[in-house]
């Protein structure tokens, strides 16, 4: 009982059996999905692009579903995003970086956006995030960026939050 009380137990091998068996068909891959409700609110907040500017991100947030999960768990990132954009074809990428306690990188994952951010608004989304077994106890913190991958131009961030969490 002391080992639980004190977060040093260890993880029933069963749950990360199952785990683990879920995991192969789960989708980790960021589906925003577009509120048009919210959007007809936000034209009301947030200045016009500029005629320049191919896009802007006006709001950008990540919340996280716990500030505390056990391995061979998910812990849920939930974003919510206004952009507002041209109509030119330009790509869109999110970018999350994942980092220890003490600073050091140990997962990015890039994923395009362009296809499902094609016309300004306000969208949001989950995304579960996987806990290995493997993963060591303590703090980590996640960014996310939103980033315009313009041909021919130096790539510009639109947008980037944080969130931390601690591995139990």
């Amino acid at each position: 009982m002391l080992a639980v009380l004190t977060g040093c137990a260890t993880v029933h091998p069963d749950v990360c059996a199952r785990f683990d068996a879920a995991r192969a068909s789960t989708s980790y891959d960021t589906e925003y999905r577009y509120s048009e409700a919210d959007t007809r609110n936000a034209v009301w907040s947030f200045r016009p692009l500029k005629r320049k500017a191919p896009a802007e991100v006006r709001w950008y947030t990540l919340r996280i579903s716990a500030d505390a999960v056990a391995r061979c768990e998910h812990l849920y990132l939930y974003k919510d995003l206004y952009i507002e954009r041209d109509s030119r074809s330009i790509q869109i990428e999110e970018q999350r970086e994942f980092y220890t306690s003490s600073g050091k990188l140990i997962a990015v994952k890039k994923e395009n956006l362009s296809a499902q951010l094609r016309r300004a608004g306000y969208y949001s989304a989950s995304v579960p995030l996987p806990i290995p077994e493997a993963a060591p106890a303590g703090r980590y913190r996640v960014v996310t960026r939103i980033v315009l991958k313009d041909a021919g131009r130096k790539d510009r961030t639109l947008a980037a939050a944080s969130a931390e969490f601690r591995v139990r």
